[in-house]
């Protein structure tokens, strides 16, 4: 049996999300989204995702900025 990957996307956009989720074989990958940051957070909390997807501008917030956070307070 083949590990199934879970892949977190975080993009203000709703088809872009469903766009990457719908290219994702859900034999191999388990796809969750968030609408922002702040959902993220909260996934983040709750999932520990083998990937991270995140636009660069979340509604005028750095996505950049916000991974720089997570990998400075695992």
């Amino acid at each position: 049996m083949e590990k199934v990957w879970s892949v977190i996307t975080v993009d203000d956009s709703p088809p872009i999300c469903l766009l990457i989720a719908k290219f994702l074989p859900e034999s191999r990958f388990r796809v969750l989204s968030a609408g922002s940051l702040e959902a993220a957070q909260e996934l983040l909390q709750a999932h520990y995702p083998d990937i991270l997807l995140l636009d660069r501008d979340l509604g005028g917030k750095d996505g950049l900025q916000f991974l720089r956070t997570l990998k400075a307070n695992p």
